[in-house]
């Protein structure tokens, strides 16, 4: 009998169905259907729907740990606000290099990983967690899809992990480096000093250090770029100098006026220029006393520093006196000690 019928269905038979990705549920017809082995075609439908089911279960688990390489649009992906590049690589020879070798490829030797972007909060979908410089070349080339991982990645694991990465990076500023510690302990610590010690095994000097490297404003190491191949040592001494505004803004005005192509030597010739301006600015805030003569014409003036100093002025009429008050000086203050 189920020869006969085989024979009069033939031997392919097609079992109408509907089939869902995720459930993998199957609504089979009414008829009894065999195939050519005589096996109740339903049963081999629901054997394939279960190693379906099992397939796309695996296929979420890979893609929950990072583990499947999709193509990506890259107009979906953003880039992070925790960025371990300043502007400064993108327009050197060694950006330009691998961006070069990348096209002449056109493919990604290693795929950049991303994670999904909170629903509704963005018009992206992905937001590049590794792979910055790769997704920059990816839109410079004019590029539709990349290769990417998908992963879930929190705001501290994300810092974190770019800290470990940098560690191991020869080509990263002094600076760059110093401000992913900065982002690390303020975004990924909130501040807590004792955390980052403990995750990064550093010291808290070692974080201070790093912080008064990342205080340098970011338009002086534009203006002088040269300072992003200096050493540790340099950029913490220029960090301690950057103390205001007032004084930093001195160094943006002489941006012309230096001429070095030795990092060590512009960062003497910059904590210089940052000293005269802490001087110059004292000796505008200080207290002044002007000394006239009996006639009512100005001597000299006195001025009473910040600090504690004081400086003494004479006018260029008074140049003889002035003369005269130097070859006394001794004296005065031989007197003044005898008096005390």
């Amino acid at each position: 009998m189920a020869k006969d019928r085989r024979a009069r269905l033939g031997e392919d038979v097609v079992v109408p169905t509907i089939r869902d990705r995720d459930s993998a549920t199957v609504v089979e017809s009414a008829s009894p259907l065999f195939n050519a082995r005589g096996i109740p075609i339903a049963h081999e439908v629901s054997k394939a729907a279960r190693l379906e089911r099992d397939h796309y279960e695996r296929l979420r688990q890979a893609e929950a740990t990072g583990k499947v390489v999709q193509d990506l649009p890259v107009n979906l992906i953003r880039f992070a606000p925790f960025v371990n590049r300043s502007d400064y690589y993108f327009s050197s020879e060694r950006y330009r290099q691998f961006r070069d070798s990348i096209k002449a490829s056109g493919k990604l030797d290693t795929p950049i990983k991303v994670r999904p972007v909170e629903e509704g909060s963005s018009s992206y979908q992905y937001e590049v967690v590794f792979g910055y410089t790769r997704l920059r070349i990816a839109r410079d080339l004019g590029w539709e899809k990349i290769p990417a991982t998908v992963e879930q990645v929190s705001d501290q694991e994300l810092i974190l992990a770019k800290f470990r990465e940098n560690a191991d990076r020869e080509d990263l500023s002094v600076y760059d480096q110093a401000r992913t510690a900065r982002e690390l302990l303020e975004a990924g610590f909130r501040g807590d000093r004792k955390q980052m010690m403990a995750a990064v095994n550093r010291s808290n000097q070692w974080i201070s250090h790093q912080l008064t490297i990342a205080s340098i404003p970011a338009e002086i190491m534009a203006a002088y770029p040269l300072l992003y191949q200096a050493g540790y040592d340099d950029l913490a001494e220029l960090g301690r100098a950057c103390k205001s505004d007032e004084h930093n803004q001195r160094l943006l005005a002489e941006r012309d006026n230096i001429h070095t192509d030795n990092p060590a030597v512009l960062v003497r010739k910059l904590c210089r220029l940052l000293q005269e301006a802490s001087e110059t600015l004292a000796s505008e805030t200080a207290e002044v006393f002007r000394i006239k003569d009996p006639q009512g014409q100005l001597l000299a003036e006195c001025k009473k520093l910040s600090k504690g100093g004081r400086t003494l002025r004479f006018t260029a009429e008074k140049g003889a006196f002035a003369d005269y008050v130097m070859s006394q000086l001794e004296h005065l203050y031989a007197e003044y000690h005898n008096s005390k």
